[in-house]
Formats: structure tokens, sequence, C-alpha cells
């Protein structure tokens, strides 16, 4: 999500928990009960992942500039072991605490969880709570994105 605003800082936290909440009601949708919150030993710590039975499913972050703000989340959909595999590689490389079962994909609570479906429900998610805008994408850089999603 992107937005100009005269005084980004005023609402840095409602921003994280109103992001938070979208996917909380998006994985309901799913079938994935979950929570904002931290996960013992998560990769990427902070008070704002939405986990589930321990296992942190989003990750939030923010970028603040003059005049606006970014707000982003990234999350697994479908094959986490490789994904958890590098961060066990990185964080131990770091010498970082972290509990790989921490890292999830979706898949892992329902193996029937498509991509396809989880954009379908967090897309009515934020548009029941923002004024959402579409965008075309060129043929190019929609192609180049289903190549690395594997899609």
């Amino acid at each position: 999500l992107l937005c100009n605003e005269n005084e980004p800082r005023g609402a840095l936290t409602a921003r994280f928990e109103a992001l938070g909440q979208i996917f909380v009601d998006a994985l309901s949708q799913q079938g994935i009960s979950a929570e904002i919150g931290e996960a013992p030993r998560e990769y990427c710590p902070g008070k704002h992942s939405v986990i589930s039975d321990g296992k942190k499913i989003v990750g939030t972050a923010q970028r603040l500039v003059k005049g606006g703000w970014l707000l982003s989340a990234s999350v697994i959909v479908r094959n986490g072991l490789p994904i958890r595999d590098l961060l066990s590689k990185i964080y131990s490389a770091m010498e970082f605490d972290m509990d790989p079962k921490t890292v999830i994909a979706l898949n892992e609570f329902d193996p029937s969880i498509e991509t396809d479906s989880f954009i379908a429900s967090l897309s009515d998610q934020l548009r029941n709570h923002f004024d959402v805008v579409d965008c075309e994408l060129s043929a190019t850089a929609s192609e180049r994105v289903r190549e690395l999603v594997g899609n």
C-alpha cells in the first residue's frame, strides 16, 4: 500500500494493525485462524507479524518518506521448505537465534490453498478497508512475475 501523507509518522502503529487485521481476515476466509503478534524466535521478529500456532504467516514493514509512506507485507503461499532452509542457513551464519519451525507456507496449514484463492481473499479484504485503485502490469512485467512465482 502506498499513500501520500504530510505527516506519515502519526499513524505508524495504526497502519501496522490495520494491515495485520486485513491479513487475519483474509486468512480466516481460507480457514486459517491467525492473530497479530510475535512468535517466539521468529525470523525477522516484529510485534506486528501475523501468526498462527506459533508460526509466522505474514511479515509486515513500513517505509516512511517526507510526504508519504509505503506499507508492505510478505507471505509464503506454497513451497516453504526452500525458504525455511535458506533462512536457517542465513540466521545460523549470522549467529542469530531463529526457530525454523516459525517459517511456514499457507499450504502447510491446508494443502488445498492456492495462490489465486489467497490473492482473491486478500483483495476482498483490501477493498473492504481501502479505496483500491487497480493498475495493469505490462505483459513483460506480468510474465516475469509469473516466472518468479512459478505459475
